[in-house]
């Protein structure tokens, strides 16, 4: 299995070499079903390749303008320390991200579905793909996911749990609307003077 984990990693340092990535760290769970990258992206504009693995990605360093549109999601924002963002499994898309430094969890859903480590569907993270998550809970849980594969690999409880915490917050997130920001308007000259 070691040899495998090896061969996966090798791979995967691969295809970031080739969209201009450089991982300082990679970890992988023994079956491939989850991997973490902390890596330096290079500012880049141009095609998506579609990945099979959900992408789960929190800038650590750095900041931008991202913008991903897909077929099936259109996000653009800020990237910032802290912000999250996530690209759907086998969703081409167009767009730009900045030079920034990345922590990246890639997750076979079907993979961890099928063994039932968790029950989240892709379809159930459209919402949350098409938006730049600012979530302190997040941003803490992905941080101790973080340290945590550093020190034990991925195969402890304590990243399982944080991963299926992620993912549950980010369909719950989806499933609930966000309110649009009340209108502003300038006060009226009898409010203005009244202040």
């Amino acid at each position: 299995m070691a040899a495998t984990a090896e061969t996966q990693v090798e791979a995967y340092r691969t295809r970031m070499g080739r969209i201009g990535a450089s991982p300082s760290l990679v970890r992988s769970e023994p079956g491939g079903a989850v991997r973490l990258a902390i890596a330096d992206f290079k500012a880049f504009e141009g095609e998506f390749q579609p990945d099979p693995y959900l992408m789960l990605n929190m800038c650590i360093g750095r900041a931008g303008h991202l913008r991903r549109v897909g077929a099936r999601v259109r996000v653009e924002g800020a990237l910032r320390p802290g912000t999250i963002g996530l690209a759907l499994p086998d969703d081409a898309a167009r767009g730009c991200w900045p030079s920034a430094r990345m922590l990246g969890v890639a997750v076979d859903l079907d993979a961890l579905n099928a063994r039932g480590a968790m029950d989240v569907k892709a379809e159930a993270l459209v919402a949350a793909a098409s938006q730049l998550h600012r979530d302190p809970l997040l941003s803490a849980v992905m941080t101790a996911m973080w340290r945590d594969a550093e020190a034990h690999g991925l195969s402890s409880a304590f990243f399982d749990h944080g991963l299926n915490l992620i993912l549950t917050r980010l369909a719950q997130a989806a499933a609930t609307p966000v309110k649009s920001p009340r209108a502003m308007a300038p006060l009226s000259k009898d409010k203005l003077a009244r202040v």
